[in-house]
């Protein structure tokens, strides 16, 4: 999970590295498409969102380097045999879409990002609402690279499985104000409004966003239950309330303290991933302000909790204002897959200057206070120097040249480039 994540965060500056770790992470692929863990050392714990990480990576590698041959290369299962890279992306797509529950929602098993929902899919029947949305945005992405391929087959293949679970997440999982994030065993709910412990979870909401199965009426509203239940002065809990009674319907979570882990810590993933999908949807102020106060750097003054933490170290998380003894106070520092989602939200979003199969697709969510920016950019070893200047009118000129659109084809490129942006 995390070392593809890794992986996927150095891709535009270090994609050889990005291409090893894939070639890797394919090679701790079981046939059936289960995934490790992780390696050195091999962890084997069954977490069903293991598999899910290669498209990620997979897809914005391919479009920052343009290696389609990287699907083609050859790569050993890990119980056996060998197959193509797309084969693994296959099989791991086909493991998720051939384990759905009752809700037509992916199954849960031992758990999925949440490592402590251990006990939700014991007996093999608990759904996973995030693991499902998750699952629809990884099957949108390889169908659009199959559709640049030109295997339509496969195309139409991923993207029906996508639309097929985005609307069972719509039809199963919207619990009035904000979505579920999961089904237990016997078909309850958890992270309902319902529960009177573990009412509501940020990344199921996030990645509502992230897949497009919230329409703006419905982000809108989770968004607003976000801020009302899980917002803090160093961005979003994970869930709210968090567990204080033991229960084994749910797991580890409901026997941790509340206020560490997954109990209702302020996490840094989750907070990534609601930054990348405010700047999807353009609330470009929404995530800065998210950004500016999970980022260790922003301390607004000496009162503040991170004044104390080195500003340069992204911690997992931080305590959850219900911790018993140290609110706020950083926790399990360096340990965090969320660097590489700020850097890509940050380079693709934010400034807006995103890699595409073809070229670089020129779209910044700037916030509202920030006038000028000025972006240097190496893609397929061509170098770009793009300043943007906020005008009131939209128009990208690229050495001199106005275009028309936002995308800068890489045949139209030369070794160095001038890129005017207005926005």
């Amino acid at each position: 999970r995390d070392i593809v994540q890794h992986g996927h965060g150095v891709s535009s500056f270090e994609p050889a590295r990005t291409r090893a770790i894939l070639l890797d992470a394919c090679a701790h692929l079981h046939r059936n498409g289960v995934a490790v863990r992780g390696w050195n050392p091999l962890d084997q714990k069954p977490y069903s969102d293991s598999p899910l990480w290669l498209a990620f990576a997979l897809v914005d590698y391919v479009k920052e380097t343009g290696d389609f041959a990287l699907l083609e290369a050859s790569a050993p299962y890990l119980d056996g045999g060998e197959g193509t890279v797309s084969e693994h992306l296959d099989a791991a797509l086909q493991y998720l879409w051939d384990g759905r529950g009752a809700h037509g929602l992916c199954l849960i098993r031992f758990g999925d990002w949440n490592d402590s929902l251990t006990n939700i899919g014991k007996a093999g029947r608990g759904e996973s609402v995030w693991l499902s949305m998750a699952f629809v945005r990884a099957c949108d992405l390889m169908a659009t690279l199959w559709r640049r391929l030109g295997h339509a087959p496969r195309a139409v293949r991923e993207a029906d499985r996508a639309q097929t679970v985005r609307q069972a997440v719509r039809e199963t999982a919207w619990d009035g104000d904000w979505y579920l994030r999961c089904f237990d065993d016997e078909g309850r709910p958890v992270g309902s409004r319902t529960n009177e412990e573990g009412r509501i979870f940020v990344n199921a909401q996030s990645w509502a966003m992230l897949c497009g199965a919230a329409d703006d009426a419905q982000a809108a509203s989770l968004l607003a239950a976000c801020d009302a239940h899980l917002m803090t002065d160093l961005g979003y809990r994970l869930v709210a309330p968090p567990f204080r009674t033991r229960d084994d319907r749910i797991g580890r979570i409901s026997y941790l303290e509340p206020g560490i882990c997954e109990n209702g810590t302020i996490y840094s993933h989750g907070n990534a991933f609601m930054v990348y999908a405010l700047l999807m949807r353009g609330e470009a102020d929404r995530a800065y302000d998210i950004f500016r106060r999970i980022a260790p750097g922003y301390v607004p003054d000496a009162a503040s909790p991170k004044a104390a933490s080195p500003a340069y170290i992204f911690a997992n998380c931080y305590y959850g204002p219900d911790h018993r003894n140290r609110p706020l106070q950083m926790e399990f520092t360096w340990i965090t897959g969320s660097v590489a989602w700020f850097v890509n939200a940050i380079q693709d979003w934010l400034v807006g200057v995103r890699r595409d199969y073809d070229g670089l697709v020129i779209d910044p969510k700037l916030p509202s206070a920030w006038n000028e920016v000025r972006v240097h950019r190496t893609f397929r070893g061509r170098e770009f120097d793009v300043r943007i200047a906020r005008t009131g009118r939209r128009r990208v000129v690229l050495n001199g040249e106005p275009l028309e659109g936002d995308f800068i084809a890489l045949e139209r490129c030369r070794g160095t480039n001038a890129v005017d942006v207005e926005i």
